[in-house]
């Protein structure tokens, strides 16, 4: 494998899952294409890779937020105080 994110205990990459979500498969319908893994192990799959999105985006807005403070705190810092 390429080091992708994989379905516990399987060799089923999430964006697999995720591909064929996008190409209108249901979850029993991917769950007939892989019966080994569990319709609720799929659903908690797809969860978790929300959860993970959430989490990095949340994290680069936090990010954006810091470095246009810092900015705006480098600007006032070269305006000189007025008298």
């Amino acid at each position: 494998m390429s080091g992708d994110p994989v379905i516990a205990g399987t060799r089923v990459p999430i964006s697999r899952i995720l591909f064929l979500l996008k190409e209108g498969y249901t979850l029993e319908a991917i769950h007939e294409e892989y019966p080994h893994i569990s319709t609720e192990a799929l659903s908690g799959a797809i969860d978790e890779a929300i959860a993970v999105l959430k989490h990095t985006l949340h994290a680069k807005k936090v990010s954006q937020i810091y470095i246009v403070a810092r900015r705006e705190h480098a600007r006032t810092d070269e305006i000189p105080a007025s008298e």
